[in-house]
């Protein structure tokens, strides 16, 4: 539909999916992607996380299946943030129950990325 590169796409999906611009810089050298389509998918995954991290206190705060449960609003932002400082900053703009939860979840996360 877009029409992107192959290898801009999976710089960016990596960068979406896995943990963010670090992903994106290690993904840089498997798929070789040019300097210019590791800027954009940066730049792409920034823009998304700076709009998620002021998107998840809207749906905190008006969706009503998540707004009754802190656990879950905290699993959710956890399960969904590409970047930790991310999930600090949702968590905490909620409350520290959100918090504490969504930092958890996205640490668990993390560790699933070590090969074992």
């Amino acid at each position: 539909v877009l029409k992107l590169e192959p290898q801009l796409t999976a710089l960016i999906s990596s960068g979406a999916a896995i943990c963010g611009c670090s992903a994106v810089a290690a993904t840089q050298t498997v798929v070789k992607g040019e300097p210019h389509e590791v800027a954009a998918a940066i730049g792409t995954v920034v823009l998304c996380g700076t709009i998620a991290m002021f998107l998840y206190p809207l749906l905190w705060k008006f969706v009503p299946a998540l707004a009754a449960d802190a656990k879950l609003m905290g699993i959710f932002t956890g399960a969904t943030m590409h970047e930790v400082a991310g999930v600090v900053a949702v968590g905490n703009a909620c409350s520290a129950d959100v918090a504490s939860t969504a930092l958890v979840t996205k640490l668990v996360r993390v560790c699933l990325l070590a090969p074992f």
